[in-house]
């Protein structure tokens, strides 16, 4: 194009040879006109929220009205480890796969189970690391069948708490997670008619394989001398009850011959929440910086000691607190995940629901190493700031105490609420469940 417009202006310019320097000027100003073009179109993009498609971008608008836009929270689900033969640790104090081990999608040329390899790892589309320790694996546990109690067409009701596996399992206690899936079609028996969407996880809190004397839970009705029905009772967390029914067995149509289909669902342990995400350790950071600012002699954070009248403490020189510097480190590898806490014990349901923003922190840790000894850091993070002279706020006191007095320190001016931000001393903070988190600075968004 411009080199048409220059032979239109200007008739005795030529396009000549592509080296010619008149044509490779072109050439670069044309270059510099499309970096132009693409910045100007992308900041008409990235100044609307309903066009920006950078996540800085939406960040940085939505501080001009007070609101954090949040990290976002990494996937997880549970993963079921199918064993042909039971897999029990070697020492009492021993599991068989501990917190943090990494599962990923099958890498060509490599077996099933290999050595942690970061190397390997990274070939992988996806890498997810246990989230709690799993002590034992039994091969009973890969797929247990549900007792149909002789019914042809039998179910599990929405909103079951409790079923019958057919068999008996010892080794399953109360604590485990089992998945309910089905496996073939409810209608046609064929395995490609199944439905995916009928899976559920749920946690177990009364597993029964024995009766009050001891032995083996058995059908009463179809208990025959040498031919015992052996079966275990469970029960799931209320929390976790069925959200769908759950076909056991069942029966084809007429027009298909009414052939008998069992089983339909299944049974299956040897499960473990996972989380997306690859931890690498060992990665060296630089150094922190040394400080440069100091306080007045006199001011600072640190309370002053009390020192006696004598004329010798008065002539003492003070020693000055440095103003330690902000250290901004950046990592060699990104994105950093974002996860919440997974409590141990809870039901399937709360682990598996969207966590709120506050309750996602960076899964990064940090240790200092001063030539002495290795000092751990862990990730703080941030409070919201609320409005209020700090001589109102005691030094600690519960997160729904704060709120009320949040609610009751704050004013309306002009019938708009009016924020004051301040500096807290050094040592207030929340108590939260027998925790206390550090405030740095407060400010409540309204």
């Amino acid at each position: 194009m411009m080199l048409d417009r220059l032979a239109l202006a200007s008739p005795e310019f030529g396009a000549g040879h592509p080296a010619d320097m008149s044509t490779a000027l072109v050439e670069v100003l044309a270059y510099l006109a499309d970096q132009y073009a693409h910045q100007q179109d992308t900041a008409t993009t990235e100044a609307y929220l309903d066009k920006a498609r950078s996540r800085i971008s939406l960040k940085r608008m939505t501080r001009l009205v007070d609101y954090a836009v949040d990290e976002g929270c990494n996937a997880r689900c549970f993963c079921h480890f199918a064993v042909s033969a039971d897999v029990l640790p070697m020492a009492p104090d021993t599991i068989v796969i501990p917190k943090g081990t990494a599962v990923c999608t099958r890498i060509s040329e490599q077996p099933r189970t290999f050595a942690r390899d970061d190397e390997l790892l990274a070939k992988s589309s996806a890498v997810y690391e246990t989230c709690f320790d799993v002590p034992a694996l039994y091969a009973a546990h890969n797929r247990m069948l549900f007792y149909t109690w002789s019914d042809a067409r039998c179910h599990l009701a929405k909103g079951a708490v409790m079923a019958t596996l057919d068999g008996h399992f010892p080794n399953l206690t109360a604590g485990m997670y089992l998945v309910f899936e089905e496996i073939t079609g409810a209608k046609t028996g064929n395995p490609a008619d199944r439905k995916l969407s009928q899976r559920q996880v749920v946690l177990l809190t009364e597993v029964h394989p024995f009766n009050s004397d001891g032995e083996p839970l058995t059908d009463p009705v179809a208990d025959e001398p040498g031919n015992s029905a052996l079966i275990t009772n469970i029960r799931w967390h209320d929390s976790d009850a069925l959200r769908f029914p759950v076909c056991i067995s069942s029966e084809t149509a007429i027009e298909a011959g009414r052939q008998f289909i069992s089983p339909v669902s299944v049974a299956r342990g040897n499960l473990v929440l996972v989380d997306h995400g690859h931890t690498l350790t060992g990665e060296p950071l630089e150094p922190v910086p040394e400080p440069w600012l100091s306080w007045a002699p006199g001011k600072g954070t640190i309370e002053p000691e009390r020192k006696s009248t004598s004329c010798n403490d008065h002539c003492e020189p003070q020693q000055a607190e440095t103003i330690t510097p902000r250290y901004h480190p950046e990592l060699a590898n990104m994105p950093l995940t974002f996860a919440p806490t997974y409590p141990v014990g809870a039901p399937a349901v709360d682990l598996l629901r969207t966590p709120q923003p506050f309750e996602c922190n960076a899964c990064v840790s940090l240790s200092a190493d001063d030539g002495v000894e290795v000092h751990p850091y862990n990730v703080v993070r941030a409070c919201w700031r609320w409005t209020a002279p700090p001589r109102y706020l005691p030094r600690k006191l519960s997160v729904m105490a704060a709120l009320h007095c949040v609610l009751a320190i704050t004013y309306l001016a002009k019938g708009r609420c009016r924020a004051q931000r301040f500096q807290p001393p050094t040592g207030w903070g929340l108590a939260a469940k027998d925790k206390s988190v550090q405030i740095s600075c407060i400010t409540l968004p309204w």
